[in-house]
């Protein structure tokens, strides 16, 4: 409850005697400490995440990336890119990219010994995957090497593409037991 009377600073509470943008300030003091606590709950959730991430791609990393170093230096001949529908006949003249792709501002693709683990991880769902066999040379100059997988800053279309292979699995095999029996991944 306020009164009418002015004080120096503004009215008086009357049942506690404080100034009325006395009351302004804590009330915006406690509104801070609230929206710091908001914050701080907001950042620790996005650390619990972003470290549950890290756990799960250094749990995995050793399966994706030590079986491939690869870098500038040692490129290999072909990078593929796996879909999980048909990417049309005849290819398009610029493959439209995934929400994932657009999102990250580059093309995920991997070497022939990430394939059949990337699709093992990401495409579980999955009874049937399209590969994409695209010449790495063609490349070389835009793509990135990130967490041992090689990132396309830029696209490719019909004119880049090499062949594409389907591959179908049944419910109780993984990508990695059918992609095993194929030469066509080297």
């Amino acid at each position: 409850m306020l009164t009418s009377r002015a004080m120096g600073h503004g009215k008086l509470c009357v049942q506690c005697k404080f100034s009325e943008s006395w009351l302004l300030l804590y009330g915006l003091r406690v509104i801070q400490y609230e929206f710091t606590l908001t914050l701080s709950a907001l950042y620790h959730q996005c650390l619990y995440l972003v470290g549950v991430r890290l756990h799960l791609f250094s749990s995995y990393s050793h399966v994706l990336v030590n079986t491939t170093r690869m870098s500038a230096e040692s490129p290999p001949r072909y990078i593929y890119k796996i879909v999980p529908s048909p990417p049309g006949d005849p290819f398009p003249k610029e493959h439209p990219l995934s929400e994932l792709d657009q999102t990250d501002g580059f093309v995920h693709l991997s070497t022939s010994t990430q394939v059949p683990k990337t699709a093992d991880l990401f495409f579980t769902r999955s009874s049937s995957l399209w590969v994409i066999k695209l010449e790495f040379r063609q490349f070389a100059d835009f793509i990135r090497w990130e967490g041992g997988f090689p990132h396309l800053y830029g696209n490719f279309g019909a004119e880049n593409v090499d062949s594409t292979m389907k591959f179908v699995r049944e419910e109780s095999q993984t990508w990695a037991e059918v992609m095993a029996k194929s030469e066509w991944l080297d």
